[in-house]
């Protein structure tokens, strides 16, 4: 799943160098750390916070509100049981069950700022697209996997703080909900809550 996820970011990349100079000013990059919490179903299966979440973005300034891009993300949600007896069918296994889910979202976004540029803005955002998943099982050595593609939507809003000697950078903190309507087995549903920390520059 990492790979697929460095050969996301490798294709967004070949856009680079079609920009021209003048669209690159308004061009932007984000980069941002992004643990979240299960919920609902998914929370019923691996309840556990992921600390291992990243998102990069690279977007356009329609003019001084609207900005519009495409993101992409990654997710790692781990549960390790302790050993325990399962029952399947006439058999009785004692197995120490790992559960490890993985989303990768890849999205187009909008985002509206509020307020004036070189200042401190709250924002809106909306995201929709697909997402790799991939689903994984282990039973002691043994494992069994379901990999997919599904439609994802994840609205936001957060805080933009100017930062730089011409407070063209912004940190950014906010925070977004992740629908992500996925099902097999005992999974039902991928939905998270999603903190974000990072960064975003423009490209010059």
């Amino acid at each position: 799943m990492n790979r697929l996820a460095i050969i996301i970011m490798a294709i967004s990349g070949l856009a680079f160098p079609s920009i021209s100079a003048k669209a690159q000013e308004k061009m932007r990059l984000k980069i941002q750390y992004s643990p979240s919490q299960p919920l609902g179903g998914m929370k019923n299966y691996i309840d556990k916070t992921s600390m291992n979440g990243w998102g990069a973005a690279l977007d356009r300034t329609i003019n001084t509100n609207w900005h519009a891009g495409l993101q992409v993300g990654f997710q790692d949600h781990y549960k390790k049981l302790p050993r325990q007896l399962y029952v399947d069918g006439e058999q009785t296994v004692s197995a120490v069950q790992t559960r490890s889910i993985q989303v990768v979202p890849v999205q187009l976004y909008g985002s509206y700022y509020w307020g004036e540029e070189g200042k401190i803005r709250p924002y809106a955002t909306l995201a929709a697209g697909g997402g790799f998943v991939r689903n994984d099982l282990f039973w002691g050595q043994f494992n069994s996997r379901d990999n997919g593609f599904v439609f994802t939507a994840s609205p936001g809003a957060g805080v933009s703080l100017p930062i730089g000697r011409y407070k063209s950078s912004m940190l950014q903190f906010g925070i977004q909900y992740n629908y992500v309507p996925y099902r097999y087995e005992d999974v039902e549903n991928l939905n998270t809550l999603q903190a974000n920390v990072g960064i975003a520059f423009p490209l010059r």
